[in-house]
C-alpha cells in the first residue's frame, strides 16, 4: 500500500510519468503542477513558527530558568500538506524561502530520486 493512501496516481507512478515536467521549475510551481496533473488537492502551507521560537531551552523539573537562543531572528519554518498529509517542512530566512524548501521536500517524498539545485 502507498504510505500516502489518500494520494494516488490511479496506477501511474509520478517518478516515471512526471519527472520530465519538473525540469526548470521552482519547487512550489512543480508541486502545484503535480497536484493538478493527478487531481489532488492543491498544497496548503502553514507557518509552524519563527525558528527563534523553536529554540526555547527549558530544563527538566523546573530547575534553572528557561532561555531562548535567538541565532537568526528571521528563520521561518513552514509545513506543506497535500490531501491532508504533511509531506514536508521547510526552513528559510524568509517565508518564501521556507515555502520553496518545504515544497522541494514534499516533491522528494512524492517523486523518489528527484534532485534540486542547492539554490
Amino acid at each position: 500500500d502507498n504510505a500516502f493512501s489518500p494520494i494516488s496516481t490511479n496506477g501511474g507512478n509520478p517518478s516515471y510519468v512526471f519527472l520530465g515536467g519538473l525540469i526548470g521549475k521552482s519547487g512550489v510551481s512543480a508541486l502545484h503542477e503535480l497536484c493538478s496533473k493527478y487531481r489532488w488537492d492543491m498544497p496548503t502551507y502553514n507557518l509552524i513558527e519563527p525558528q527563534s521560537a523553536l529554540n526555547t531551552n527549558k530544563s527538566d523539573k523546573g530547575i534553572g530558568n528557561g532561555s531562548i537562543s535567538y541565532g537568526t531572528s528571521h528563520d521561518f519554518v513552514l509545513s506543506v500538506h497535500v490531501n491532508g498529509n504533511e509531506l514536508g517542512r521547510g526552513r528559510g530566512g524568509t517565508k518564501a524561502a521556507a515555502k520553496q524548501d518545504s515544497s522541494r521536500k514534499a516533491l522528494a517524498a512524492l517523486v523518489p530520486g528527484v534532485v534540486f539545485d542547492p539554490n
